[in-house]
């Protein structure tokens, strides 16, 4: 056959199509195993015996690709990395995320990673609380290409003070460090003198030991301009020393505060954003207190605001609120602060993803009503609250909503038909619509969506999951019953005819195995008897003309295919036979 003057797949001789998909095996094999793009391997949920029996050849070949790893297996992290002690392995590694993790294997892990110059990002997430932080802080920071660092440890875990000793030589590249665990000061300090080019710092919880403060600071962190952090306990007096000292530099701040009101303190924050933190562009503050003492009254907070809204705060927009309340005997307050500059309009938002167990029709008018140019609706679970649909749909929500909203895409995972009848209402310019339901609801949903209800004129992509097999007869059909009652053109993206187009290539590929005259290799090497009757009598037998070599090891199914006389007068094509285990 002529190849060049083949325009359709039909056309193709079977002897092509073999030899098509026989070379694209073998591009995809050796892109598989030979290539060398990185790769990014994700071993969240997988088991210890599935690690064992599917990946552990695979790590032992590809190590070399992987460029990120993600493990939250602590007996898979024990078995990747205790195999490669005495080689250099992972050469390409730069990043690698250790979840559950316990400290004996944190610190072996981290003894190989110091081998690793590629490594560039750690996350280290769930320490046990028996981690000693001094031991994995020593090595940690020996890491060499080490740039971004996240720890989330126990809050229980060892927090021995002043064991770290302060850096003077060896220092660590890291720019990015997350503390994701309460720290004390002290601790803190001495980690810092390591990381020298610190660019972002964020600390869960910071909280000093006994109250002491370091009388002297020897370290200079020039290059820091982020910092997110929360104090317990500390009042300003306390904190404005490490403001002075490390924060010089410093372009974004983020502080939660508490108790000591001096952080409510406009004057005292004006003159010491000026004198020593003059590139701060954003200030971010969070502070819960007994507010004012026990007198709150109107008066009392608009003084508050009213500091804050002098010249000085309201050039560099930053703006602040409060919030007071009485609880248990008390008063309290939240100062806070906001940013209107870079809150988004509500008009801006053409999506709305609501990932609650149960939202009830009523709240999703309300959203949609403050959200008009809104897109695309995604909804976990949709519930009707047990009202009535009759009187939902008459309100002047509903109404206003049903003839302005411009919804074309609606997915929701859980839902009943009467709550989709009722959204499709809402919407009436749905093209697009996504849908879990029940087995038993389906032929209601796909009727009502079929039928010319003046809802879904617009409709035209219809994507349906349920809980029980749906065959492709029904929905064709619903289609058709559709069809002769209402006179409606229906179109379902063409699925019939998919779906014929891959039942006639499975009958060419079924022509291409047993109506073929390429040559078969047989390998009968590990098959039982049993297995062996099946396929002599399917395969073997009807295709004996074509078997180039065949390859037998089990002596008892010598009998089922006769003798090697027969063999050789049957397959007329045979070329090379190995019969293994046979008796004289």
């Amino acid at each position: 056959m002529n190849r060049n003057g083949c325009t359709n797949f039909e056309e193709l001789s079977n002897e092509i199509i073999y030899e098509i998909f026989s070379d694209l095996n073998i591009r995809f094999r050796n892109l598989f195993t030979l290539s060398n793009f990185p790769i990014e391997i994700n071993l969240s949920n997988i088991s210890k015996s599935s690690f064992q029996q599917h990946y552990k050849q695979f790590f032992k070949y590809n190590n070399h690709r992987i460029h990120s790893l993600y493990i939250s297996n602590p007996f898979i992290i024990n078995l990747i990395f205790s195999s490669i002690k005495n080689d250099i392995l992972f050469t390409r590694l730069e990043i690698l995320y250790l979840k559950n993790i316990d400290s004996d294997d944190c610190n072996d892990t981290l003894d190989y990673l110091v081998s690793l110059p590629q490594l560039s990002t750690l996350i280290i997430d769930s320490f046990k609380d028996d981690c000693d932080r001094i031991i994995m802080y020593d090595k940690l920071f020996r890491l060499p290409g080490l740039k971004y660092c996240k720890l989330s440890l126990g809050d229980g875990s060892a927090m021995t003070d002043g064991l770290l000793h302060i850096a003077y030589n060896n220092f660590s590249p890291i720019e990015h460090l997350i503390i994701d665990y309460n720290i004390h000061f002290n601790e803190l300090f001495h980690i810092l003198s390591y990381v020298p080019h610190l660019r972002r710092l964020s600390i869960k919880c910071l909280t000093l030991l006994y109250d002491r403060m370091p009388h002297t600071f020897s370290i200079t962190l020039n290059n820091l301009t982020h910092v997110s952090i929360k104090l317990n306990h500390i009042n300003f007096d306390q904190f404005q020393p490490i403001m002075i000292n490390l924060f010089k530099n410093l372009q974004v701040l983020s502080i939660s505060t508490s108790i000591d009101n001096e952080y409510m303190n406009a004057q005292r924050w004006e003159n010491l954003i000026i004198t020593h933190m003059p590139y701060l562009r954003i200030f971010d503050i969070q502070h819960k207190t007994s507010l004012f003492g026990a007198v709150i009254n109107s008066k009392t907070c608009q003084d508050l605001m009213d500091r804050f809204a002098t010249l000085f705060w309201t050039k560099r927009k930053w703006f602040f609120t409060h919030q007071h309340y009485y609880l248990e005997r008390s008063n309290h307050g939240f100062f806070y602060s906001i940013q209107p500059y870079s809150i988004i309009p509500l008009s801006q938002i053409t999506k709305i993803t609501i990932n609650s167990d149960s939202v009830c029709f009523s709240n999703i008018i309300k959203i949609l009503y403050l959200i008009p140019n809104c897109k695309k609706l995604i909804i976990t679970s949709l519930s009707s609250e047990g009202r009535d649909f009759s009187s939902l749909q008459c309100t002047k929500n509903f109404q206003y909503l049903s003839h302005k909203n411009i919804i074309t895409n609606i997915t929701v995972k859980s839902c009943k038909f009467k709550e989709i009848e009722l959204l499709v209402r809402l919407c009436p310019r749905l093209q697009h619509l996504t849908i879990n339901v029940l087995q038993e609801e389906f032929q209601s949903f796909i009727k009502y969506l079929l039928s010319n209800n003046g809802n879904n004129r617009y409709l035209h992509s219809l994507f349906i999951r349920s809980t029980g097999d749906i065959w492709i007869e029904k929905v064709m059909n619903i289609i058709t019953e559709m069809k002769q009652q209402n006179d409606v053109s229906i179109k379902l993206n063409d699925f019939h005819h998919v779906h014929k187009a891959f039942y006639s290539l499975n009958a060419r590929f079924y022509n291409l195995i047993f109506n073929s005259t390429i040559p078969v290799d047989v390998n009968l090497s590990s098959i039982s008897k049993s297995t062996f009757q099946r396929y002599n009598k399917v395969i073997i037998l009807p295709n004996k003309h074509r078997i180039h070599s065949f390859h037998l090891s089990n002596p008892c199914l010598y009998d089922d295919i006769s003798s090697p006389i027969h063999i050789l007068s049957e397959f007329l094509h045979l070329k090379t036979l190995s019969l293994n285990n046979i008796k004289y």
